[in-house]
């Protein structure tokens, strides 16, 4: 059997450049028809920072994400990986920054090294 596969809005790029700027969760479920139940998890249609005034579709970037508020979402995945059976291995998606801070948050001791594209690295929390 596949192991489970969840969407969490959590994990999204922090928000810096127009390039960050998310997705609708209509459109991503469209062009990933293979895993669009798990994408319904997305909690908005308009799931990134500031949706208001940023929009890939509309090409509009106008707000940056505070890194205050990077880091409650942040605590906000830590939070579910603690809420999983323990034991459970969790394969997660995502981009430097937030894995960099991750492994800040709570009084981690963070790794000050940005991960390179595709590079894989194992976290243990």
């Amino acid at each position: 059997a596949l192991a489970p596969v969840h969407v969490r809005a959590e994990i999204a790029e922090h928000l810096a450049t127009s390039g960050d700027v998310g997705r609708p969760r209509s459109v991503l479920q469209q062009d990933f028809p293979q895993i669009a139940p798990q994408i319904s998890e997305l909690p908005e249609e308009r799931w990134w920072w500031a949706p208001e005034s940023n929009d890939a579709a509309t090409k509009r970037f106008r707000n940056n994400e505070p890194k205050d508020a990077m880091k409650k979402r942040i605590g906000a995945f830590r939070r579910w990986v603690f809420a999983q059976e323990e034991g459970t291995t969790i394969v997660a998606f995502g981009h430097s920054t937030f894995f960099k801070e991750l492994q800040c948050v709570g009084g981690g001791v963070g790794s000050q090294k940005r991960l390179a594209n595709g590079e894989m690295v194992k976290i243990q929390i």
